[in-house]
């Protein structure tokens, strides 16, 4: 059966808090997993060496000490939490998914949106799928020195936006990332626009 909404079943999306003092970042669900394949995209305001235990790092974009990534693993029955360890203590914000009927094989096709300072970032147009029972899952993130909170909207091509958080950390430096998805159900070459509520340091990735 195709991919569908169905098969995203459970979840969420968090911050480190109102201190920047956190390594490393727990990453958690509400809901034990069933199995499925497991999802997390991140974004910190320091570098992520190495990937959380049991996954594979589908795609990342990295800026000096600025990092946004998408992870992936198959999980185990019973799973509610993980632990992505940065470089330093810093702030982050992620969103994770738990989502049934995933080929485990590599990814088919990524794309990405390098950093930088603009209100709309698109994750750059992967190449041709070589599939159609296929999820594309969209990620955009922020980084500003201005203490302002950005929020996300206005995703393109058909993608649904799913989650959108923002520290709100008592000093001024405040990082977000939002995510979107979208079942293509055919084959073809795939991106998506968002437009950030206020200028900052932004990036996208795009993952199928």
């Amino acid at each position: 059966m195709p991919l569908t909404d169905s098969n995203v079943i459970q979840s969420a999306q968090g911050t480190t808090g109102a201190s920047a003092d956190f390594n490393p970042v727990t990453v958690t669900l509400s809901t034990p997993t069933s199995g499925g394949t497991v999802l997390i995209g991140i974004t910190c305001d320091e570098t992520i060496p190495t990937d959380p235990s049991g996954f594979v790092r589908d795609k990342d974009v990295v800026s000096g000490a600025h990092s946004h990534a998408i992870f992936r693993k198959q999980a185990s029955v019973g799973e509610t939490s993980w632990n992505v360890t940065m470089s330093a203590v810093g702030m982050a914000a992620w969103w994770v998914w738990e989502v049934t009927g995933l080929d485990p094989s590599p990814v088919d096709v990524t794309s990405s949106g390098a950093w930088s300072t603009a209100t709309t970032k698109s994750t750059g147009t992967t190449s041709t799928t070589t599939v159609t029972d296929l999820l594309l899952v969209a990620s955009w993130s922020s980084w500003n020195s201005s203490n302002l909170t950005v929020t996300w909207s206005g995703q393109t091509n058909s993608f649904t936006e799913i989650n959108d958080v923002a520290t709100a950390n008592t000093g001024s430096t405040e990082v977000s990332i939002a995510s979107a998805r979208r079942f293509p159900g055919a084959t073809g070459s795939f991106e998506t626009t968002a437009t950030a509520s206020a200028s900052s340091l932004i990036s996208a990735l795009v993952v199928g």
